[in-house]
């Protein structure tokens, strides 16, 4: 996966501050300090990540399909080598509510991306971001919380 690594930061146990460094077009940031004061400050990252690192090794062949008998799911990928695909997921099998069989997305530039060599799940990894930007909101509001105020 791409758009993690470790920021170096330190700690000591589960209460120490890991880090986590992340980069697209902007810095970096490092992990907090331990308990207890021990572990440093984590410091300002150190680790750049690129935009995206290829799968290394040959990759697995006949990934671009699934089959769970008699029903079929594919996926192609628009500009393949690019760190910013374009996915077209589709099915054979029978869909609630009538929705479309092929499911088009894309990935998203600063977002993490997977290039494991296995084109269905690389796809499902990047639905599983898509579905979450679908699904996030600015605000929740509700009235037996908050006095009713919105919460950021």
């Amino acid at each position: 996966m791409t758009g993690c690594a470790d920021g170096g930061g330190g700690g000591d146990g589960p209460t120490g501050g890991g880090g986590t460094t992340t980069s697209g077009t902007g810095g970096s940031s490092g992990g907090g300090g331990g308990a207890a004061g021990s572990g440093g400050g984590g410091g300002a990252g150190g680790i750049v990540i690129q935009d995206c690192y290829p799968a290394d090794g040959p990759g697995a062949t006949g990934t671009d399909s699934w089959s769970d008998t008699p029903h079929l799911a594919t996926v192609t990928i628009d500009d393949a080598a690019s760190c910013s695909r374009t996915y077209h997921l589709s099915t054979t099998a029978p869909l609630l509510d009538n929705l479309p069989d092929t499911r088009t997305f894309g990935e998203e530039s600063g977002s993490p991306v997977l290039r494991s060599g296995h084109d269905i799940f690389d796809a499902l990894y990047a639905l599983a971001l898509e579905e979450v930007r679908e699904d996030s909101v600015d605000t929740i509001v509700d009235g037996a919380f908050n006095g009713g105020q919105p919460i950021p």
